[in-house]
């Protein structure tokens, strides 16, 4: 099996104003051509910290915000008849997975506290406490798929068929992310990071030579991407308990 790894970032921006509201980003899109292998998939919007970020929307938000994103996965592969695309979570670990945000990554955001040389702010384990504060759901049309904290595979430990596309047709997901009106200035320029692979199985179908009507389905090659899952909490420092 072939893999090509992208990085996609989800950035969460937020603000210590202690009001419920709910942000709808604007729809964001995974589109497989069939391309070369290094141009296979292509992702939008894509934004200054990485050209595969999905979740440009989750941005300037506050405590007890409800944010919603959009991502369309399109067939446009002209190499098959078909495509099967799955999708799996994959968790982070110190060495058989390390974390993509590093030292040079917070020296360049700005969400370097501590400027300790040689020394990141964030770990695997200052990660999952962030992350498990967030709830979220992902839908596979109206399907859920996923309900959980962003730092559990859950459902999504094994790769999870999302469904069958011909050239043009797509698969919709509605990402939906709850941020607690408790979370405060502990959770200041806090980052959590979780891959998801998206795994695309390519099918031509050829009619045999015996005569018989019935088609032969040919099973391609199978490419995977592992999108690295940002998410970039900023949060105001409140100046008294009145705030």
């Amino acid at each position: 099996m072939k893999k090509l790894r992208k990085i996609s970032s989800i950035l969460i921006v937020m603000m210590l104003i202690l009001s419920m509201g709910s942000v709808f980003a604007a729809d964001s899109t995974i589109t497989y051509n069939g391309k070369g292998f290094e141009d296979k998939f292509g992702f939008a919007p894509g934004s200054e910290y990485t050209d595969t970020d999905l979740f440009d929307g989750f941005r300037n938000v506050m405590p007890g915000d409800q944010l919603e994103e959009v991502i369309t996965f399109t067939n446009e592969a002209k190499t098959c008849d078909k495509i099967n695309v799955y999708m799996k979570a994959v968790a982070h670990d110190e060495e058989g997975n390390p974390l993509t945000y590093d030292e040079a990554f917070e020296d360049v955001d700005g969400k370097d506290q501590e400027h300790i040389d040689g020394q990141r702010d964030e770990t695997v384990a200052t990660m999952a406490e962030f992350l498990q504060q967030l709830t979220m759901r992902i839908y596979n049309g109206t399907e859920l798929i996923f309900d959980g904290t962003p730092d559990e595979e859950g459902a999504l430990a094994d790769f999870v068929k999302l469904g069958e596309l011909t050239k043009g047709k797509s698969i919709v997901l509605t990402v939906e992310l709850d941020v607690p009106i408790e979370l405060d200035n502990r959770f200041a320029h806090r980052v959590g990071e979780v891959d998801w692979v998206f795994m695309v199985e390519e099918i031509i179908e050829e009619a045999p030579d015996t005569g018989d009507n019935a088609n032969l389905l040919i099973y391609g090659g199978i490419f995977a991407v592992s999108v690295a899952v940002l998410f970039v909490v900023v949060l105001k420092k409140k100046k008294n308990e009145n705030v």
